[in-house]
């Protein structure tokens, strides 16, 4: 393969892989952690999911990336949408909680039934520049 084969293969993967997995623009992140409880507990090894809304220009098809984060012992957060910690894409956004039992990491029996009252509650953050630590009280 001739280098101008590699560098056109090189740029064609490159091409196709960040407009996939890149940052829009204008989709700004703000860091977001929190704190998640629900029924007063706080609630380790959940999933917490901020799904973007559509607002500002974002169409349904298009609103921007969801940022997730585990749960620690506290039932503490940070989230991530484009790398580690990094936050969340700024504006409205639908809060889902999911519980993923990972073979590494697997989520306790008691912390499923505790957070069993809120998994199907949604509840809407906004995430803005400068926000406080995120208190999801379910």
């Amino acid at each position: 393969m001739g280098p101008f084969l590699k560098t056109t293969l090189l740029l064609s993967f490159m091409a196709i892989f960040s407009s996939c997995g890149g940052r829009p623009a204008g989709y700004k992140t703000v860091p977001v952690s929190g704190i998640l409880r629900c029924q007063g507990k706080p609630i380790p090894g959940i999933q917490v999911l901020f799904s973007p809304r559509a607002e500002n220009g974002r169409g349904e098809s298009s609103p921007g990336r969801s940022a997730m984060a585990r749960t620690d012992d506290e039932g503490k957060f940070t989230l991530s949408t484009y790398g580690l910690n990094d936050g969340a894409v700024v504006g409205k956004h639908t809060v889902t909680l999911l519980v993923l039992d990972d073979p590494r990491a697997p989520v306790s029996a008691e912390a499923k039934k505790n957070v069993a009252p809120c998994v199907n509650s949604t509840m809407e953050v906004e995430v803005k520049p400068g926000m406080d630590e995120v208190k999801l009280d379910l």
